[in-house]
């Protein structure tokens, strides 16, 4: 069933059939899937009491479906719903709806149970408990999305996470608190990043902004986009400060397409000049030799360097060094591992050809003699040209990571590398990739599509490259 955007004109006759069809076919459980459709479709619409109404007739019918397992998990989803329709006018009956919910359920179910709780809580103005439950939600989820591998990679698992973050970073930005509001912010972000680099960056006695203030000679900024707001956190040696501009997501987006227009006009632009005010203010900070810039994925086709510096009609990178980081955190983890004494480059030969797997890959023949070169670089190189012996050479832990091959970019469990086989190629899936824990070396994608994906809270995209 397809609500047809939101105006149920698809959707509207086909539950007219369906459901008292389901019901005379004593189909307990389609009938319930078709109410719920209808009772989504209505509340689209703005008929809250209509919505209502038919949530209530779902939760009969879910009550009626004989397999046990699925009429709880559809009496759950509908009481979650009920409640989160009943939040504005009757907060009391939707906690009662949501009594154990959030416990029974996993996934989408009990951050979607959280964020009912949490706004049951905001309406009576208990702004703490808002916060503990938004936190503890954000906790369990975490560890949800570590043991259930079929969770991790779930686009409304992905979607209602978020959500959970950004609702806690607004509610510690209303209420002033803009240093823990950016540290909340930095945990979303550095949770998309590899295992041991998540854990160093996520130190559990250590400040964010006492660890960023030890970096002399550099200014932070931290950037946020919210559908109502732009957040800037600015970090510069006059110390920190949070600017909230009244300005929505897609007006900045109008706002982006019109800097990248002037930048590559050469010129600079009203467009250009403004940006470069609402992430700098009125002047950039002296002193400073380099900008590092954690942009909201709203922002990352920001030519940041080549911005005009405010006031004047020079770029910024003519004065100072630009970086863009996927957060202030992962930055800092980064670097203090980059600065660990350098191991062996591992250089990982891809299979010749795609094989059974993509027949249409081109074969490449030469992958070999290059790799052989650019070990001329090294002082110490380590090879591998099968999934086995790249598992063994991980355990002398590289400093460096060449892989130069193609790639599958999607599959059915994600994109994959393809190595040389027995017989054919043999795909490295990014299941297996994802569970590595690697010890923060650089690695070299030499291939095609690995930086394609899914939108993601670091550079843009979920993929091969994360």
């Amino acid at each position: 069933l397809s609500d047809d955007g939101g105006t149920g004109a698809v959707a509207q006759p086909a539950l007219a059939a369906a459901t008292p069809a389901a019901e005379r076919a004593g189909a307990p459980e389609y009938a319930a899937d078709a109410t719920m459709v209808q009772a989504r479709i209505e509340a689209k619409s703005g008929d809250r009491e209509r919505s209502i109404a038919t949530w209530r007739r779902a939760l009969e019918l879910a009550a009626k479906i004989p397999q046990r397992e699925r009429s709880a998990h559809l009496l759950a989803y509908a009481r979650v719903e009920l409640a989160a329709a009943l939040v504005e006018t009757d907060p009391d009956a939707a906690e009662e709806l949501l009594a154990g919910v959030a416990l029974q359920g996993t996934g989408e179910l009990a951050i979607a149970a959280a964020m009912v709780q949490a706004d049951v809580a905001e309406r009576r103005g208990d702004w703490s408990t808002v916060e503990t439950v938004l936190r503890q939600a954000i906790e369990r989820s975490r560890a949800e999305r570590e043991e259930l591998p079929q969770l991790r990679d779930r686009d409304l698992f992905f979607a209602r996470r978020e959500a959970l973050h950004l609702r806690l970073v607004r509610l510690l930005v209303d209420r002033g608190e803009d240093e823990p509001a950016l540290a909340a912010l930095e945990d979303w972000r550095t949770e998309s990043l590899p295992g041991s680099v998540e854990a160093a960056a996520r130190p559990p006695s250590e400040d964010l902004g006492d660890r960023l203030a030890r970096e002399p000679g550099r200014a932070f900024y931290s950037l946020l986009a919210l559908p109502d707001e732009l957040l800037v956190w600015r970090r510069t040696p006059a110390g920190p400060v949070l600017v909230r501009h009244r300005l929505s997501r897609a007006r900045l987006q109008e706002l982006v397409t019109g800097a990248v227009a002037d930048v590559r006009r050469r010129g600079g632009g009203d467009s250009a000049r403004r940006l470069a005010r609402l992430v700098f203010g009125d002047e950039l900070p002296a002193g400073v030799e380099r900008l590092v810039i954690a942009p909201d994925a709203a922002l990352f086709a920001v030519p940041f360097a080549a911005l005009p510096v405010p006031g004047a009609d020079v770029p910024i990178v003519a004065a100072h060094q630009v970086v863009l980081v996927p957060g202030l955190r992962s930055w800092l983890a980064l670097r203090e591992r980059a600065a660990m004494p350098m191991g062996c480059a591992l250089l990982v030969e891809g299979g010749a050809d795609g094989g059974a797997l993509d027949p249409g890959l081109p074969g490449v023949r030469q992958l070999g003699d290059e790799l052989r070169e650019l070990a001329k670089t090294h002082a110490c190189s380590l090879f591998a040209r099968s999934v086995p012996e790249l598992r063994a050479q991980l355990a002398e832990h590289p400093a460096l990571i060449h892989y130069a091959g193609h790639t599958l970019a999607s599959g059915p469990a994600g994109g994959s590398l393809l190595l040389a086989g027995e017989k054919d190629v043999e795909p490295l899936e990014s299941a297996e990739i994802e569970s590595w824990r690697l010890q923060g070396p650089l690695v070299v994608l030499s291939t095609c599509s690995a930086a394609e994906g899914r939108p993601s809270p670091l550079a843009g995209r979920d993929g091969l490259a994360r």
